[in-house]
């Protein structure tokens, strides 16, 4: 990290992916001068990313696309993302975005409502890169797998027991997970 944040000979990427806390460690890091010139594109997963974290990126190096991507471990793939917008920074938190092909949805008491649906605090669902091992999978922090009412027969979706909501502009807002509200 600190090579990446001070070494003005390091390579530039195309992309890096990191997460919010190792943004924030770049930001205490890195001179304004060598984030302008560290990546072409910033995927930030991992964690809730708050416009704290990004306001520095997107004020001193406005070229560079900065993504918020969501995806449950258990899943092993991103399901949503968002390329943040200068109207994103008058928010707490970014939005997470929209479903990646139908890698999302939303559910409420074992019902799917696809991704055209709109709710409030409904549990995130993924599909995709969902593991047979999952199917049928009940457990403590609210992931299960449940058939889905939408995409290919018999295909399943991922329950994450993280809860979400539709905004009228299609995109998904993180709303954290139950024990947390």
């Amino acid at each position: 990290m600190k090579l990446l944040a001070s070494e003005p000979d390091a390579h530039d990427f195309s992309l890096l992916k990191l997460t919010p806390a190792h943004i924030d460690v770049l930001n205490q890091l890195a001179p304004i001068e060598r984030l302008k010139t560290l990546t072409r594109c910033l995927v930030i997963g991992g964690d809730t990313l708050y416009t704290s974290t990004i306001a520095r990126w997107h004020q001193h190096a406005p070229q560079i696309r900065l993504i918020n991507e969501y995806g449950p471990t258990e899943t092993v793939v991103g399901c949503t993302i968002h390329e943040v917008q200068s109207t994103d920074l008058d928010k707490t938190d970014v939005p997470i975005g929209r479903p990646i092909l139908e890698h999302a949805g939303l559910c409420t008491r074992r019902r799917l409502v696809a991704c055209s649906g709109r709710g409030c605090g409904r549990a995130l669902c993924c599909g995709r890169g969902c593991g047979a091992w999952l199917c049928g999978a009940s457990r403590a922090d609210g992931g299960a797998v449940c058939g889905r009412p939408f995409g290919p027969a018999g295909s399943r979706m991922y329950r994450t027991g993280d809860l979400a909501r539709w905004r009228p502009d299609g995109v998904l807002d993180f709303l954290g997970a139950p024990t947390a509200r």
